[in-house]
């Protein structure tokens, strides 16, 4: 018969090793992986901008107003951008922390 405490054991080791294996970072080159995060920074920041300047422009050239859309559209666009960066960063942080 099969000793199965022993067997859970040997189970729970398994699935502790498996996951503290998968919590390391995959990346061998560390400056690769800083890079990587900058560009990433970087673009889940201005894209929204970019978005939101584009779509206020286009609203006021469709009613013919003063760049109101333009200012207001910029200004939920810089919000979105900073949102991202908290969610990237504020995330990380937390997880450091535990």
């Amino acid at each position: 018969m099969k000793d199965y405490p022993q067997d859970l054991q040997n189970i729970e080791k398994r699935i502790y090793d498996l996951k503290h294996k998968s919590e390391q970072p995959k990346h061998k080159n560390n400056f690769v992986w800083e890079y990587n995060q900058a560009v990433r920074t970087v673009i889940d920041f201005i894209s929204p901008v970019f978005i939101g300047i584009c779509i206020g422009y286009l609203l006021d050239k469709v009613f013919n107003i003063l760049p109101i859309c333009l200012i207001v559209f910029a200004i939920f666009g810089l919000a979105a951008g900073i949102l991202n960066i908290y969610k990237i960063y504020g995330a990380t942080s937390t997880e450091k922390r535990k």
